[in-house]
């Protein structure tokens, strides 16, 4: 029976270094800005953000079935407004044109839903993949 206790004692205090690790890897601070990388309610685009960028892409990026398309993913935060803001590229195409599309078409898009945790806006990161010609 102790050894039952003990087990359940070590398997309590592992989940409680596991959330304790977890929680500290969702947040990060910029000075007293708190940025959160997943909270309870993600940020929503408010339409089809696939169409959206779409219909934002400039003519010489626009992918067709015989191009080179690359994928760019970009990381932007989304404030507690919605605004989209701090727009970082994460995995940049080696042609530099694309990526300053990519970034262009991120600013430019319109309010978010803001995340919510524990019933506030937050700001959160998040990612967006976007495929544009690099040909």
């Amino acid at each position: 029976m102790a050894f039952t206790n003990k087990k359940a004692c070590l398997l309590f205090i592992l989940m409680q270094i596991s959330i304790v690790a977890i929680s500290s890897g969702q947040v990060r601070s910029t000075g007293d800005t708190v940025i959160f990388s997943y909270v309870e309610h993600m940020p929503e685009f408010k339409g089809d953000m696939e169409a959206f960028i779409t219909n934002e892409i400039r003519p010489e990026f626009r992918p067709a079935s015989y191009d080179k398309v690359t994928p760019i993913i970009l990381k932007c935060v989304i404030n507690e407004h919605g605004k989209v803001g701090s727009v970082y590229i994460t995995n940049p195409s080696s042609h530099e044109p694309a990526n300053a599309e990519a970034v262009r078409i991120v600013k430019s898009m319109p309010d978010w839903v803001p995340g919510m945790q524990n019933n506030k806006s937050v700001r959160v990161y998040v990612r967006i993949p976007i495929k544009l010609r690099t040909d």
